[in-house]
């Protein structure tokens, strides 16, 4: 995978399309809602593809999975067909975010195509109506390799063919000794000769399974890393958040308390104002004595006439010899009995 190959893509997409933003942060793993997402700006910016997709495959946002592979197999066949190349992806692989650097390479044809839409190989309409009737090739990676095993099987056919043909050839030449010697000979280098490309051959393509392993591994890990980073910014927006929303109930009572302790103190200031202008209220005795009066105080009491300082002692032997008065021994009887 060579390095930056977003760069590209960019640099491809400059002055095509608004939004969504082409950067590196989508670019380095690009995402089904994404690619959609630039497949209709680019339909809507450009005209190219108009009529590929209906206005709820552009907008469905809950595609399913073969929803979503039939999407990518459509724009890729028309953009591979009109520009007459294949495209070097496999939709599964877009989707599962690996060859994330070919994914690349079908933005760029995209945007190619786009641009020069009106100079294309193909014209993009009939690439269009022939991908709908369902009659256009298949221009994803899987034709390349198809192509290529066709082609590894006729040049086997053909090496078999060959060798059938010497080895008759040999057979019915019987009077030349020097020459079936130097037919040998060459048959021998031949023989030498396509051993050694067969296993050039072999090592190349154990060479190349290796570096696609490698490749994959290594894609798989940067998916895991990528998703270990998006999980730990989000438990550390999480804990950020919980800590704001504290923070701003701590605030939210501190501050409640100082309102009402403000208050308070406002209240005690008002009264001690109020104390020091009109000072208490005088204490009404009148009001007082009438409020704890009996109801019987309306009418006037008894009035004494007799004033002791006037009562002699003649006054009191006389009210005593009446039985009116006791005398100290008869009070000192009745506290005995009690």
């Amino acid at each position: 995978m060579s390095e930056n190959y977003w760069e590209q893509t960019i640099q491809a997409f400059d002055g095509l399309i608004d939004k969504p933003p082409i950067t590196e942060k989508y670019l380095k793993r690009p995402h089904i809602k994404y690619l959609v997402f630039v497949v209709g700006a680019v339909i809507s910016k450009t005209g190219y593809a108009k009529g590929l997709f209906t206005k709820e495959e552009i907008t469905n946002k809950n595609m399913s999975h073969d929803e979503q592979i039939d999407f990518l197999t459509k724009i890729i066949n028309v953009v591979g067909l009109s520009i007459k190349k294949i495209v070097p992806v496999y939709p599964e692989n877009v989707l599962k975010g690996v060859e994330c650097e070919n994914t690349n390479i079908f933005l760029r044809m995209l945007a190619k195509a786009a641009k020069h839409k009106d100079k294309l190989p193909v014209p993009w309409k009939k690439a269009v109506d022939a991908v709908k009737a369902g009659k256009a090739p298949d221009m994803t990676a899987a034709r390349r390799d198809k192509m290529l095993a066709e082609k590894k099987k006729k040049q086997a056919a053909a090496a078999a063919t060959s060798s059938s043909n010497d080895e008759d050839d040999g057979g019915d030449d019987g009077g030349d000794d020097e020459g079936d010697d130097d037919r040998a000979a060459e048959e021998a280098k031949a023989r030498a000769k396509a051993k050694a490309q067969a296993e050039a051959k072999a090592r190349a393509e154990a060479k190349a399974r290796a570096e696609a392993k490698a490749r994959a591994e290594a894609e798989a890990r940067e998916r895991e890393e990528a998703e270990a980073r998006a999980r730990e910014e989000e438990e550390e927006e999480a804990r950020l958040e919980q800590e704001r929303l504290e923070q701003e109930r701590q605030e939210r009572e501190q501050y409640e308390r100082a309102m009402a302790e403000e208050e308070m103190r406002r209240r005690a200031e008002e009264q001690m104002e109020n104390d020091h202008l009109y000072g208490e209220p005088e204490y009404d005795h009148r009001m007082a004595r009438r409020m704890n009066r009996p109801t019987t105080a309306g009418r006037k009491p008894p009035t004494n006439k007799t004033n002791i300082r006037d009562v002699t002692k003649d006054d009191l032997r006389e009210k005593a010899a009446k039985g009116v008065i006791l005398n100290d021994d008869d009070d000192e009887d009745e506290d005995d009995e009690d």
